[in-house]
């Protein structure tokens, strides 16, 4: 895997939201079952962006907003041979695929994985922030 271009080299750090027990509670589940599954791994990295859980389906997810970090990745082209989605005919149908876990199981260039961090605050401030 090829590294990421970067516009610039530095560190993008937003700090984490507020998030109510329930929300941390399924967060820590879901950060531990990513580090259990080798697709996370701790790291003391200069960049951070918050991180949040969502209910869907009846199932608590994990999602990472990185709007911050991919405003400094120099973005490529279209996708050759991929229509642009203006030129789609408004009834034209759609295919959208959720893909949920994926992203954790995406490998990236070791030069770009602390781009990519986060922090897990501690429930009810008990502990350091992960």
């Amino acid at each position: 895997m090829p590294p990421i271009w970067w516009l610039v080299d530095k560190p993008v750090w937003e700090n984490q939201w507020p998030l109510p027990q329930d929300k941390l509670v399924a967060l820590h589940t879901l950060v531990q079952e990513q580090l259990d599954q080798g697709h996370l791994e701790p790291s003391t990295s200069p960049w951070n962006t918050p991180v949040f859980c969502i209910k869907k389906s009846g199932k608590w997810r994990l999602l990472q907003d990185l709007r911050k970090v991919n405003a400094m990745m120099e973005m490529g082209m279209l996708q050759a041979g991929m229509p642009s989605p203006t030129m789609l005919p408004a009834d034209w149908p759609v295919l959208i695929v959720d893909l949920k876990d994926w992203f954790f199981t995406i490998p990236l260039h070791p030069d770009d994985r602390p781009k990519f961090s986060f922090s897990v605050p501690a429930i009810n401030n008990a502990e350091p922030t992960q």
